[in-house]
């Protein structure tokens, strides 16, 4: 018989059998010892309501007992169902006022009652708030004229009243004849500027008078004073001056538009352009600029002198009735070489979309003082 060879290596596990089927319960096992008190468990869900047990027997009346206190009032019960009609009771004493119900439903109209008799009136009540104040009511139709009343007696003097607004000229009067030409008088000082008067209305217009007869020739002057030698560079003249007018009137005045003065009479050094309105200077020293102005249709003009755009001096020209006014103004200046001078319109007041003029004998002129 052969020899058994040698154990050989252990093999992998098998793979897991069926569960086998369970096996008879054994017997019970003896009763242990009894074990300590456990501790109290937490409490249960309540239990399902039992049944109601059978009403049981009534038992004897027992003794009336003495009236308990009144309990709170409870809770306001849920409505019944409406109940069947009753027959109609007796009227009974008036019941203490209930808490108002549910209103029902409407019921039939019934038979109208005899009309009671008429109560007596209450008290007058408490006056309420002023009401809102009605839409005013439409203007009725206009009374009977009354009788004329008796006079009455003079009543007592009022109060001095405010001064009224000037009134309105007048209508121009006859044109009166010509008077004897009076004598020149003399030059009175110059007045203190008064301040501005209100406007006045715009007066009719005159009836045009006639020529008035020429006055006589005044005497010869005498003769002035001979001046002293003028200034003199590389053996010429340096005398400097000029004199300009307006001509023709300069309409459509513009605030900033510089004044021209086309019509020269005298340009001494030929430094005023007149097609410029402007002045040049050629030399340096003081000058003495004079400009007149004559207006009409306008109710104010002011006018400026600028040297190379630089104000310098002012004139105001008030025409209040815009027929014709004048006014004028004299500045001296030290111009350099170069510098330029104009006359400048600043601002220019019309009177109800009129047109304002400058008239011919509007005049600019200057000369070298030293």
């Amino acid at each position: 018989m052969p020899k058994a060879g040698p154990k050989g290596d252990k093999g992998d596990p098998g793979s897991r059998g069926d569960a086998g089927t369970p096996g008879f319960n054994g017997d019970d096992g003896l009763d242990g010892d009894k074990g300590d008190k456990g501790d109290k468990g937490e409490r249960g869900s309540a239990g399902i309501g039992g049944f109601n047990g059978d009403d049981g027997m009534d038992g004897q009346d027992g003794d009336k007992g003495e009236p308990g206190p009144i309990g709170p009032k409870g809770d306001r019960g849920i409505r019944g169902n409406h109940g069947n009609k009753g027959e109609k009771g007796g009227l009974g004493t008036k019941g203490d006022t209930g808490i108002p119900g549910i209103a029902g439903p409407k019921g039939e109209m019934g038979v109208a009652g005899i009309a009671g008799p008429k109560g007596d009136n209450g008290n007058p009540g408490v006056a309420g708030p002023k009401g809102d104040s009605g839409r005013p009511g439409y203007i009725g139709a206009a009374g009977p004229k009354g009788n004329d009343g008796m006079p009455g007696y003079p009543g007592v003097a009022g109060p001095k009243g405010d001064t009224g607004r000037p009134g309105y000229p007048g209508v121009a009067g006859p044109k009166g004849n010509i008077g004897l030409q009076g004598f020149i008088g003399a030059t009175g000082s110059k007045g203190e500027k008064g301040n501005h008067g209100t406007w006045g209305y715009p007066g009719v217009k005159g009836a045009k008078g006639e020529t008035g007869i020429g006055g006589q020739r005044g005497f010869v002057g005498s003769p002035g004073q001979k001046g002293e030698p003028g200034q003199s560079i590389t053996g010429t003249s340096t005398k400097i001056a000029f004199s300009a007018f307006v001509n023709p009137p300069i309409s459509n005045l513009q605030n900033g538009m510089v004044i021209l003065f086309k019509d020269q009479k005298l340009n001494r050094g030929h430094f005023y352009d007149p097609s410029r309105g402007t002045f040049q200077c050629g030399m340096p020293g003081v000058y003495v600029f004079t400009w007149s102005l004559l207006i009409s249709g306008t109710t104010e003009l002011t006018t400026q002198l600028y040297v190379n755009g630089a104000l310098t001096s002012t004139l105001v020209v008030y025409n209040p009735y815009r027929r014709q006014s004048s006014g004028s103004n004299t500045v001296m200046v030290y111009l350099n070489v170069n510098d330029r001078v104009s006359i400048r319109v600043v601002y220019n007041a019309m009177y109800n979309g009129g047109v304002g003029y400058i008239l011919n004998s509007s005049s600019f002129s200057g000369y070298l003082l030293n």
